[in-house]
């Protein structure tokens, strides 16, 4: 009855441990730093983050001399073609030395907020202070402990079924 019983609860330890990822998953990434932006046309600075089920994305960022900046919000699609100088859309753009960021995303996927040089100041280096905010569900933290939970479910009734064999058929 050892195996049964140590595979039972090892499965319960994955399962509480996955449920604890998925709550995890449902928080917030947040980035409040000074970044910066080298000189140079094709100089950016890029915040990645995925979401599932959508969510909402909010900041504040300034330039600290007060030059224009160019910042965007991508999709997965459309920040390739940034990337590859390709004409794009963006979900969210505006030209500013200084501005907040509010924008809802209904939907899931990859998004990618781009802090550029305003026009007239690709020569310059500039110091961009950020204060960003994801709510919502991450992607990759809901599947990793999806599978964990998935994994500790397995666990457990293999620990069951091997406890009902030995039951029915004793050695």
């Amino acid at each position: 009855m050892g195996a049964e019983l140590l595979l039972f609860i090892v499965g319960l330890f994955v399962v509480a441990g996955s449920l604890g990822g998925v709550a995890l998953a449902h928080g917030v990434s947040a980035l409040n730093e000074g970044v910066t932006i080298d000189s140079g046309w094709d100089h950016y600075v890029v915040f990645n983050f995925d979401l599932f089920g959508g969510g909402r994305l909010s900041g504040k960022f300034a330039e600290y001399w007060g030059q224009l900046l160019e910042v965007y919000l991508f999709n997965d699609a459309q920040y390739v073609a940034y990337r590859h100088l390709a004409t794009s859309g963006h979900l969210w753009n505006t030209t500013s030395a200084s501005g907040n960021i509010s924008v809802e995303l209904p939907w899931s996927g990859g998004f990618h907020l781009v802090f550029a040089h305003g026009l007239g100041h690709s020569g310059d280096a500039e110091f961009v202070q950020l204060s960003v905010r994801v709510d919502g569900f991450s992607g990759t933290g809901l599947l990793i402990s999806l599978t964990f939970l998935t994994v500790g479910v397995i666990v457990v009734v293999a620990g069951v079924v091997f406890r009902e064999l030995r039951r029915r058929h004793p050695t």
